[in-house]
């Protein structure tokens, strides 16, 4: 399941980020909800899928594609998208760094003077 990879490294950055305490105890029922509904549409999505291309299909769907210029679109889609969620993936490891370098604890906000941001 490489869905889910990205999901897990924000998990604990999105948790420390609320400020309410009724948000917080909200969280973990809402966190679940979310990704119950992202796991129920890639199942969905995999059904279709499956069903529109059979036994053909491979791991990557969009090497499934025809050639053509929906298939490069759709690739070249798909790319700009990875490419993207770069900072969210990156999140997590920027908060390391600004808090080891600058030694930002949990009541010192981190501010755009910090190290990563400059």
């Amino acid at each position: 399941f490489f869905m889910m990879e990205g999901s897990i490294t924000l998990l604990v950055p999105l948790q420390e980020s609320i400020q309410r305490i009724d948000d917080q105890t909200r969280f973990p029922t809402t966190n679940q909800t979310v990704t119950s509904g992202i796991v129920a549409f890639y199942v969905l999505f995999s059904i279709i899928c499956c069903g529109a291309f059979g036994d053909s299909i491979h791991t990557a769907l969009t090497a499934s594609l025809d050639a053509g210029l929906l298939a490069i679109t759709i690739q070249l889609a798909y790319s700009v998208a990875v490419i993207l969620t770069f900072p969210l993936q990156a999140f997590p490891a920027i908060e390391v760094l600004n808090s080891q370098l600058l030694g930002k604890t949990d009541e010192q906000p981190l501010t755009q003077n910090d190290v990563v941001r400059r």
